[in-house]
């Protein structure tokens, strides 16, 4: 392949082989860079003050959950072939109004997914959690 060329599939091998897309305005052959986590450490905040949860399909799970935060990127793809030829921004963390993290949230033990809504709702609605008392003696 001569150099500058477009692999097949769009991307480079080292692009392919990662997984993660180039940043914004690489050109569509060019090695990607990996390890940039200011977008993550900037969201942590966001995350970590969340409402409670319990899960609507088990009712059981109040406390072991995954958090998918879907990540977005702009791209310019050959509407012949489908290849991406630029990248033009991202990747971006998806928001909903206000800018709150777009959350969908996943069960632990019963692997159920859904919109964080739904486990908000499920926590309002169940009872509280059992909280043991002081331990009875004399």
């Amino acid at each position: 392949m001569e150099t500058g060329a477009m692999p097949e599939g769009g991307l480079s091998p080292a692009a392919h082989a990662g997984g993660t897309p180039p940043a914004a305005g690489t050109e569509p052959g060019a090695a990607v860079a990996a390890g940039d986590t200011a977008a993550w450490q900037a969201a942590l905040p966001a995350l970590t003050r969340r409402p409670p949860y319990a899960c609507p399909r088990c009712t059981g799970n109040r406390a072991s959950f995954t958090l998918l935060w879907p990540l977005t990127w702009s791209v310019r793809k050959n509407a012949h072939t489908g290849q991406v030829e630029e990248w033009r921004a991202g990747p971006a963390l998806a928001t909903a109004a206000g800018g709150e993290p777009d959350l969908t949230v996943r069960c632990e033990l019963c692997g159920f997914a859904g919109p964080e809504s739904m486990f908000t709702a499920a926590a309002r609605r169940l009872p509280p959690p059992f909280q043991a008392g002081p331990a009875a003696g004399g």
